[in-house]
Formats: C-alpha cells, structure tokens, sequence
C-alpha cells in the first residue's frame, strides 16, 4: 500500500483472469462503508501465442471457453518455455494431414519437463478442419501431456476417432506456415513414421495476448 497524490491509500491487487470475451471482467471499487468509488468492466481477448519457425511465423488464438484445460495446459508449457527448441517431429500426409510436435529436441531427445496428463476435452464445439491445432494423445482418452498437432487440412473424422481429439485454438495468422509443413518431404527415423527428412523446429512460441 502507498499513500497517492492527494494523500489517499492506494493498494495496487493482482488477479487471475479465467475468463474471456465483452465485459468479461467487472472491478467494483468501494469505501469501507459499501459506497462505490468506481466501477469499471473491461473485455478479455482469446489467448494467442506466436509460434517462430524455421519454415516461417504463426499467430495461434487459443479458446479458454470450449476447452479450458487444453488452453491452461498449453499457455503452461508455453509460459515454461517448454516448446522452445523443440522440432515438428511427425508430419502425415495419408488418411489424415497432420503435423506433431511438443515433444521432442532436435538432438532428437524427449524433452524434459512434461506435467501430468489432462482429462480429453471433446463435443466442445470445436472440429478438426485446417487450421486449428488440437491436442495429441496415446489410445487412452485422458492421456495429453505436451504434444499436440496442427490440421494440416479437414480432418474431421478425428472429432470422434478412437474417442475424439480435442481441439483448442486455431492459427490466425501465418496458415501458409502449415502448407509450408504439408510439403515437408518424410522418412522413418530415430524408430519413428512420419519423421521429417528435413527438421522443422519451432524456435520459440510465445504468449502474446
């Protein structure tokens, strides 16, 4: 607490916002007898996190209200600078067209500082057509940890698939960034399909709004 310019205590709070959209957020200012010194609603914008590439640059606007535990988990590796470094490493051109990452070094090596696994977040409204990035998972359902996937195009048979994949967010800007991977020529490597023949490596991705 400080004393301000005309000798009124001020105390600076700090909140968590779990909410996005018009007037999303209400602070109500008031004297210890109830009176209200100011109100005042403010708009929360969608998340988006800038992803850099050495294929190019994307914008990814995340989507709290549909699948609030994918857009935490995801803005957490993030805000841990956990995909920084880190390489698309399966990119599938057959069947479905998508392209993985959040797992791996260039080394190649598993990186470190996976968390636990999130409980799957489908029927949200929210489909696997191009553009939109989703979260990757084993065959059981709640099984998400750090890796997810860009829909390189329409894929929406994922949205119910071996149990549905849960789709967080979606590219707003730099779609030419997933092309740019589509076009990726693959190999079988380090025991893995799908292994891109040359690397595609997000350098960092960043929480921008």
């Amino acid at each position: 607490m400080s004393i301000g310019e005309f000798g009124l205590a001020q105390e600076v709070l700090c909140c968590t916002i779990n909410a996005v959209g018009l007037g999303a957020v209400t602070v109500v200012v008031k004297l210890a007898d109830g009176t209200v010194i100011k109100s005042a609603s403010f708009d929360v914008p969608n998340p988006q996190v800038s992803m850099v590439t050495n294929v190019g640059n994307m914008v990814v606007e995340l989507n709290p209200t549909a699948a609030p535990l994918s857009t935490d988990n995801f803005l957490q590796y993030v805000n841990n600078k956990f995909y920084d470094n880190t390489i698309i490493h399966r990119i599938v051109t057959a069947g479905i067209f998508v392209a993985q990452g959040g797992w791996l070094t260039p080394a190649p090596a598993v990186q470190p500082g996976q968390k636990v696994a999130i409980a799957l977040e489908v029927n949200k409204g929210l489909s696997n057509v191009k553009g939109t990035i989703a979260m990757a998972r084993s065959s059981e359902l709640n099984s998400a940890t750090s890796q997810y996937y860009f829909n390189l195009a329409d894929n929406v048979a994922l949205d119910t698939s071996n149990g549905g994949y849960a789709v967080f967010g979606k590219v707003v800007s730099g779609i030419e960034v997933l092309d740019a991977m589509l076009n990726v020529k693959t190999t079988t490597a380090y025991g893995l399909a799908d292994f891109p023949a040359n690397s595609v490596i997000v350098l960092s991705a960043t929480q921008t709004k």
